[in-house]
């Protein structure tokens, strides 16, 4: 079989867009795909920029989620907007998905983002 692309795919290559190939040495096409590679060609990445840069935007979302929602949860992001709770306590829920959701755009301004690990604490408020 003659090669004409490999795309990485997980812990696999995909060759030609039609044949998966397990990364396993023993694999007479995995070795056939490592020697082409060797040879100067090039391995498409798994994902474009745009690709990762959406799965980074998801990652981001998803955390700042889980973090509002350590102090603050939806049963109580409800009661606090239906003035269920003091003013105090609305005022602080209020504050507290301000201050994740500005870490939030903080981390979306970010030229590194795709570098970094986004569930770090130092990009996201402190609990109260």
């Amino acid at each position: 079989m003659k090669i004409d692309t490999v795309k990485k795919v997980g812990d696999s290559y995909l060759v030609n867009e039609k044949m998966v190939v397990p990364n396993v040495s023993e694999n007479a096409m995995c070795r056939k795909v490592k020697a082409w590679l060797e040879a100067g060609n090039t391995l498409i990445p798994e994902f474009t920029d745009t690709e990762l840069m959406a799965l980074k935007l998801a990652e981001v979302d998803a955390e700042c989620t889980r973090r509002i929602e350590l102090y603050w949860n939806q049963v109580g992001q409800l009661n606090a907007a239906l003035g269920v709770y003091s003013d105090e306590n609305a005022a602080a829920c209020k504050h507290w998905i301000t201050a994740n959701l500005n870490a939030r755009e903080t981390l979306l301004e970010r030229a590194d983002i795709i570098n970094i690990d986004v569930t770090e604490n130092e990009y996201w408020p402190e609990l109260p």
